[in-house]
Parts: structure tokens; C-alpha cells; sequence
């Protein structure tokens, strides 16, 4: 670092020495001033000195200004905007507008001890849940890795505080193969295809919302799943990347949820491309879709659910049903096999009669062998049926992938998951 130093007399055999340090993290100049009561050979001799140890940072640390947490944290979320996306942003200020600001944004960043973390993870945990403060907590310790990165604090003060048990903010309920079965049939019904297509195909919301009819080749039962839908208050609804890359994918379709996507292509009437939309052509919001799932379970006699509970139960009966977990995790579009077997597994109250069963033949004998449970081992639905079908003629219009190789389409290129591809003809969504 280069260090200008000038002196200026202020008084008999009194002079001041006056350092600039240049801009700091904040973007504001920094300056060291020393006054010092000696002749001017002695001044110029101490200015000389103390400005080599400062430029080779010796006492840096002791004479640097150091910004507010405040000032560091919007100076880092200005570098990072650049990589991340726009949820991520949103998501980001909200963390520090509601729970870091108030607690450390007026600080400086190097007066944060270890007993004012644990302070705040006790205020936090007063008010919020364990997943909140987690969540908060793995901010703030972001933060301080990166302040001790740039050495502007010695060692990270997060280091050694307890954190609340974890536990899942929503228990994941899975449903049976009896009552995916009930369930689709309401969707029939009701005529939910959303709600039928999350279920048997596994997809994230954000990427069964934003298909077009584009991805689909309804003559071969393929759909290619290669972006996002995404909103933020600033833009609303828009087209972006998808979560990783193994996302990007091809998958088939089961006969019903093929003739109803079929159906619905005849008789679509709306301008846009989207394939599931509200009754005006627009996208179809979180709590459209909540609505619709709270309808079906209702009329199905189930208890509530969550939307990601149809991804989950998608994964768990495929897994049930003996379907390699490689073969799961590429449906779900995960980069690895772990993630499923980690987050996708769920035993079902069901299976542990079966598992006691099991043990009484092993050690009981046969002759006192407990009856069966009711519904232990339930059929496999005839929605889940293998994808060796005869998919007939393709819905006019539709066919993006009927030019491809006899055993995969003709695919999109691997920069395909970029919004441009496929922009909307709606006028609220803009591509990135």
C-alpha cells in the first residue's frame, strides 16, 4: 500500500505528521495524524520510518478505520450481485433488513465479540424459529469469513457459539400409492393438470410452471425440462436458470398425464406458451397453486400436504417400487445420487408391519406368523405405468423433439437452459 505523509509545524519545536491511507472498504479516505513535540530532522525522521512499517502493514491494523457492519455487508452484496440471481438478492435483504441490521448494522465490524453473537442467537430464538435463526446465523458467519479474508478482523467472533437444534421447518408427508391413486383421480376431476403433472413427473415448481409447449413432444411422450420460472417484487415473473445443472433434462411421460397434456394442447385459447396458466394467460401464482392443492385434497378426503410433498412422494414410491436410486436421482434432476438418498427416503408407518413380519418369519416360524396388515403391500397405480407405450399421433403443432435420433430427440444445446431460448409472448415476463 502506498502511504503519503505530510508535515506541517504547529507551534515551536511542535509538528504534525499527517499520513493518507487511501480509500478503505467503505469508499471513504482514511487518514493517520500523529503530533509530535521534536526539531524538524527528528519529524521527518519518524514520518520516514512510520510510513515504511505502514505501507509494508505493520501497524495497519492498529491505525485502519474500519467500516460498520452495515457499510461491509452492502459493500460485499454489491460484488456479489454480479453472480447471483435476483431471488437470491431479494432474499438476502430481507435476511438484513429484518434480523442482521437491527442487531449489528451500526456496529463496527471489528467490535463484534463472541458474547454479542450469542446474545443475538438468544434474541433471535425468543422470537423466530430454529430454521429462521439458522438461516440468519449462517449469514452473519458469511460475512465474518469474508471480513477475516481481507483481514480486517482477526478470527470470525461466530466461532464456538451454540446454534438451536436443527429441525425441519415442515415435516414432509408422503403419500401413499393408495392415496396418489385418490388423489389423481380428483385432479381428473377438478381438472388440476398442474397438480397431476407435479405429482407423476417429480419437477420443482419453479420448473413444471415455467414449461411451454414448446418442451414437450407429445408424439413420443418426452418433455424437456431446461428453465425456470422465477419472481421477485421488482421484475415479477420471469425466466431464468435452473437450480443446478444436472437440471437439465429429458424425461417421459405416463399414458394419462400424456393424453390429458394432448387435450389440453387442442384446446388451448390462451396467447401465451405457458403450458399451465390462471384463467387470464398469466403465470400461476404460489398461492394459486396452494389454493388448487387444498381443492384436491379436500374433495380426495386427504389431509393437508404441502406442494413439495408431491415431489417427495413421487421420489419415495419410485424408490419403493425398486427404481435405482441413479436412475431417481437423474428424474429429479439432483447432481448426485446422495441427495436423494439424504432428503428422498421416508419409511411410511405401513412398512414397519411389514419389517415386523419379516423378523417373525426369520425367528418365530412360520405357524405363528402374525395376519398381514391392512394395505401393507398396495398395488402400484396404473398412472406409474412403464414408458414402452405406444404414445400415437402427436397433437398437431407440437413435436419440438420428432426430429431427433431413434432413441433421444434432437436436443436443444447445452446453453439452451438460457432464458433467451424460449422468451414468452405475455408482456408481464421478461427473460434474463
Amino acid at each position: 500500500m502506498k502511504v503519503s505523509k505530510n508535515i506541517r509545524q504547529r507551534g515551536p519545536n511542535t509538528f504534525q505528521v499527517r499520513f493518507y491511507l487511501g480509500k478503505g472498504i467503505d469508499g471513504k479516505g482514511r487518514s493517520l495524524c500523529k503530533t509530535i513535540h521534536c526539531t524538524k530532522r527528528e519529524a521527518e525522521k519518524f514520518a520516514r520510518e512510520l510510513a515504511y512499517k505502514l505501507e509494508k502493514g505493520e501497524l495497519l491494523p492498529e491505525f485502519e478505520i474500519k467500516p460498520s457492519f452495515a457499510e461491509f455487508w452492502r459493500t460485499q452484496q454489491k460484488g456479489a450481485a454480479k453472480r447471483l440471481s435476483l431471488t437470491t438478492m431479494e432474499r438476502r435483504a430481507k435476511l438484513f433488513r429484518l434480523y442482521i441490521g437491527p442487531v449489528f448494522g451500526a456496529m463496527a465490524i471489528n467490535k463484534i465479540r463472541p458474547i454479542d453473537i450469542s446474545n443475538a442467537l438468544m434474541l433471535w430464538s425468543d422470537k423466530f424459529s430454529p430454521y429462521t435463526v439458522r438461516t440468519v446465523f449462517s449469514s452473519v458467519r458469511a460475512i465474518f469469513n469474508k471480513a477475516v479474508r481481507l483481514k480486517l478482523i482477526a478470527e470470525n467472533p461466530c466461532q464456538g457459539c451454540e446454534l438451536p437444534k436443527k429441525e425441519r421447518r415442515f415435516p414432509v408427508r408422503i403419500l401413499s400409492a393408495e392415496e396418489q391413486a385418490a388423489f389423481l383421480k380428483k385432479c381428473d376431476e377438478t381438472g388440476a393438470l398442474v397438480l397431476r403433472f407435479a405429482l407423476l413427473t417429480g419437477l420443482r415448481p419453479s420448473e413444471y410452471l415455467g414449461l411451454t409447449w414448446q418442451d414437450f413432444d407429445l408424439q413420443r411422450g418426452l418433455v424437456r425440462v431446461q428453465r425456470s420460472l422465477k419472481k421477485t417484487t421488482e421484475r415479477g415473473f420471469f425466466f431464468g436458470d435452473l437450480k443446478t445443472k444436472s437440471s437439465n433434462r429429458v424425461l417421459f411421460l405416463d399414458v394419462e398425464t400424456l393424453e390429458a397434456l394432448r387435450k389440453a394442447y387442442s384446446l388451448r385459447r390462451s396467447s401465451t406458451d405457458l403450458v399451465f396458466h390462471n384463467k387470464k394467460g398469466l403465470p400461476i401464482s404460489n398461492s394459486t397453486l396452494f389454493c388448487k392443492l387444498a381443492r384436491v385434497l379436500k374433495k380426495a378426503g386427504l389431509p393437508h400436504c404441502r406442494i413439495y410433498d408431491l415431489r417427495h412422494s413421487h421420489a419415495s414410491i419410485l424408490l419403493e417400487k425398486g427404481i435405482p436410486v441413479q436412475a431417481v436421482a437423474a428424474r429429479l434432476g439432483h447432481s448426485s445420487p446422495n441427495t436423494t438418498m439424504q432428503n428422498y427416503i421416508h419409511a411410511r408407518p405401513e412398512q414397519g408391519a411389514q419389517i415386523a413380519g419379516v423378523l417373525s418369519d426369520l425367528f418365530s416360524g412360520a405357524e405363528r406368523r402374525p395376519a398381514p396388515a391392512k394395505n401393507a403391500l398396495l398395488p402400484f397405480p396404473s398412472a406409474f405405468a412403464p414408458a414402452l407405450i405406444d404414445f400415437g399421433r402427436p397433437a398437431e403443432g407440437v413435436g419440438t423433439f420428432s426430429q431427433g435420433s431413434a432413441f433421444l430427440p434432437n436436443l436443444p444445446p447445452k446453453n439452451a437452459a438460457k432464458a433467451e431460448a424460449c422468451p414468452l409472448k405475455t408482456p408481464i415476463l421478461t427473460a434474463i
